[in-house]
């Protein structure tokens, strides 16, 4: 008798992940890889064909027998077409792509797609240990920001394919300013932040805006934990998306909040200030909902997107 498994991929604006994950073993990645998603003279779906090519090779190599692909691709996903509705700039010509159509033609095998980060969503809540909530909102903070929700143990779905899309929200950043959460709290919008405004530099309203990063722009992974200037436009900005999200957790009346993305690695110094703001604009009743970082790292969205192939597909 043959052992199935799921190949999963996890497509980026970066990279693509892919994996593949045995029936038996649902928070097991076999084979992992990544490769490039967007390299000169080729296109994300030249890629996403190539990236299941070699799932397909190493599923042979390892004696296992792919019987579905799951899939956590950037933009908005519908889940019931596979077809991606809405892709911003960082993937030029993803918008309108058929995600069922790429995979069936490659593989054979049916498929099924989310939102990337819907997909760490559902795989952070199958598998990440938090049982005792019902009612959680997943925010994913790295290059852009994401969410999706659990509501009564399962993954809130929508009309648009929409829910979760938490980067639109208006908050507040460290000099007072209204502006989208994901320029506000994202690495590339803490990256814009830190490089375009001097220390001790008051902006204009309008002077901080969105763009696409430069070579010689500062990167967050080379700014010291001592730099001053980094860590006020962190504190403030993220004390501002903590503000933000109390109102929701109060409306919503969420049981807890679980932070998962790149921005995650740098810990409390991400926690503790979501969880202040938090607790200054919630009502009594919620100022205590736990921030909690999400738990089972960067494999996360390639797990939910196995533990939706497996719940839909079989």
């Amino acid at each position: 008798m043959p052992s199935f498994c799921t190949i999963t991929l996890d497509i980026g604006g970066t990279k693509i992940a892919y994996g593949l994950i045995p029936d038996t073993q649902p928070t097991t990645v076999l084979a992992l890889g990544r490769i490039p998603s967007q390299p000169a003279n080729s296109t994300a779906h030249q890629l996403v064909c190539l990236a299941l090519e070699k799932a397909l090779a190493a599923a042979k190599t390892a004696g296992l027998e792919p019987a579905r692909v799951g899939i956590a691709a950037p933009g908005v996903v519908d889940t019931a077409t596979g077809i991606v509705t809405y892709a911003g700039a960082t993937m030029p010509g993803w918008q309108g792509t058929n995600l069922y159509d790429l995979v069936f033609k490659e593989t054979g095998l049916p498929s099924i797609a989310t939102n990337d980060v819907r997909a760490f969503g559902l795989g952070e809540f199958k598998h990440g240990g938090h049982s005792d909530y019902s009612r959680v909102l997943f925010i994913s903070l790295g290059t852009g920001l994401g969410g999706a929700v659990i509501d009564d143990r399962v993954l809130l779905t929508s009309p648009r394919a929409t829910a979760g899309e938490f980067s639109e929200l208006v908050t507040s950043d460290a000099f007072g300013y209204a502006q989208r959460a994901e320029l506000v709290a994202s690495g590339t919008g803490l990256t814009i932040y830190y490089n375009d405004i001097e220390e001790g530099h008051t902006p204009a309203i309008g002077e901080i805006a969105w763009r696409e990063l430069e070579p010689t722009d500062t990167r967050l992974e080379d700014i010291t934990e001592e730099d001053v200037h980094f860590e006020s436009i962190l504190k403030g900005n993220l004390t501002g998306l903590g503000q933000t999200l109390g109102a929701i957790v109060t409306a919503f009346d969420a049981d807890a909040i679980i932070i998962g993305g790149g921005l995650a690695s740098l810990g409390e110094r991400v926690l503790e200030p979501i969880r202040a703001g938090l607790s200054s604009s919630a009502l009594a009743p919620n100022k205590s909902t736990p921030v909690i970082r999400a738990r089972l790292g960067d494999n996360s969205p390639l797990i939910g997107a196995g533990v939706l192939a497996t719940t839909h597909l079989g």
